[in-house]
């Protein structure tokens, strides 16, 4: 019912009541020059260029966005009820942040990054903790800490092992392996031998074992080959050898024989094993034998490293069998296990 005079011709309608219609709807706008640009700004500060509600906020949202100094997070406000920033702004409370952050004081730096721990790993609350924590158990060499805390991911499918501890573990059996290495003697090598250590003359064939020396080189009742001395036959064998390269001399040398003794009879095969290393003085040993007996038994000489050069080249080995009055003792087979100075 009250009408609008409109001197400026403002609105289209004609009474109040359309005029704050238009006026509500031109406000809501977001068309260029209506809504927030129809609002003014009377800014007794100056701290606006703009003289609208609309151009205010676009002030507003570049300076909020730059990063000149004394704009952006420098003209927001920190309220901090607990006092724990010197800043007033966000801009200077973030470099204090980071200063803290940065920090390897105590207190300070991870000090101040809390650990959620949801799975209960740690006794620790932050990060500074919780890392001394890892440190110490990965330093650890009880059961289920250090080494075996770290995985292992395996992509060539090497190991079994899927944490370091066991792969070390697996790595030194395969070392220990590769460690012990063996010399095969072939039976055919040995010729027998006299008291000084010399082969027989032309006419003994050079000492050459066969089916009517002695001791017998033969093919036994399975024609596996064998050398065998008779009862009361002690003659001596010994053969003359290059060692390898990697052969180790500071440790012991293990001589395996694997030894019958006939029918079983009373006499056991302890076997003299008379070494020459480079020529040097003879070392003597024995392959002890514990109980006679008709089975192949395998049964060892130790040669101790004190009594081998640190790098043998070179080796004369002789085999003198025992008195032994009744049943022959057969040889089946020799080796000599070494360690190997690549381990």
């Amino acid at each position: 019912m009250v009408g609008v005079e409109d001197v400026a011709g403002t609105l289209a309608a004609t009474d109040v009541e359309a005029a704050l219609a238009e006026i509500i709807t031109l406000l809501a706008s977001v068309a260029n020059t209506e809504g927030a640009a129809m609002v003014g700004v009377e800014d007794v500060a100056g701290t606006f260029a703009a003289t609208d509600v609309e151009a205010a906020l676009a002030e507003i949202i570049t300076l909020l966005a730059s990063v000149a100094n004394t704009e952006g997070a420098a003209m927001v406000g920190v309220e901090d009820v607990a006092g724990t920033f010197a800043a007033t702004d966000v801009e200077a409370a973030l470099a204090e942040i980071i200063t803290l952050l940065a920090s390897v004081a105590n207190t300070e730096g991870a000090a101040m990054i809390g650990v959620e721990d949801v799975a209960g790993t740690f006794a620790a609350v932050d990060v500074e903790a919780a890392l001394a924590e890892i440190i110490t158990l990965l330093a650890s060499v009880a059961n289920t800490e250090g080494a075996a805390m770290v995985g292992v991911e395996d992509v060539g499918g090497l190991l079994v092992a899927t944490d370091v501890e066991a792969a070390l573990a697996e790595a030194m059996v395969a070392i220990d392996v590769l460690a012990d290495k063996s010399i095969c003697i072939n039976l055919h090598s040995f010729r027998e031998v006299d008291a000084n250590g010399d082969v027989g003359n032309l006419a003994a064939h050079g000492g050459i074992l066969a089916s009517d020396s002695t001791p017998i080189l033969l093919g036994g009742t399975s024609e596996a080959e064998e050398i065998s001395w008779v009862a009361n036959d002690v003659d001596a064998i010994a053969m003359s050898f290059s060692l390898p390269a990697d052969f180790d001399g500071t440790a012991d040398v293990t001589v395996r024989a694997w030894i019958s003794t006939g029918a079983g009879g009373p006499d056991p095969a302890n076997m003299t094993v008379n070494t020459s290393w480079d020529k040097a003085a003879q070392v003597v040993d024995t392959i002890a034998d514990g109980a006679p007996s008709a089975a192949i038994k395998e049964l060892v000489a130790v040669i101790a490293n004190a009594d081998i050069p640190a790098s043998p080249n070179f080796l004369t080995l002789q085999i003198v069998p025992p008195a032994h009055a009744n049943d022959p003792i057969d040889l089946h087979g020799i080796r000599l296990e070494y360690s190997s100075t690549a381990s």
